[in-house]
């Protein structure tokens, strides 16, 4: 991060946000009851619970293309990239 611009760091710090979001909605399902469960805010929580309880980081080349797809990478990429543009017209519109 200390070598990426400045965009880029704003863009790691949401993705590692959600990231954060995700393992806590993980722990919130766990702890929750059935109907609980069934809530919308938790429909993709079960797949990111196994996706966090096998993770595959995306270190090797191999592995790379598993890693980048999954839920749980996916929607932090997806989350970041949308939140970091909004943080940055905000910012223009502020100066």
């Amino acid at each position: 991060v200390k070598e990426d611009s400045s965009r880029d760091a704003v863009d790691s710090i949401c993705h590692e946000a959600f990231h954060a979001l995700q393992r806590c909605l993980v722990e919130a399902y766990e702890e929750a009851d059935e109907q609980t469960r069934n809530l919308l805010l938790f429909r993709r929580i079960g797949q990111y619970r196994e996706e966090f309880n096998a993770y595959r980081d995306g270190l090797s080349s191999e592995n790379y293309g598993v890693y980048y797809e999954q839920a749980c990478e996916a929607d932090s990429r997806a989350y970041a990239e949308e939140r970091a543009e909004q943080y940055y017209e905000a910012a223009e519109k502020a100066s």
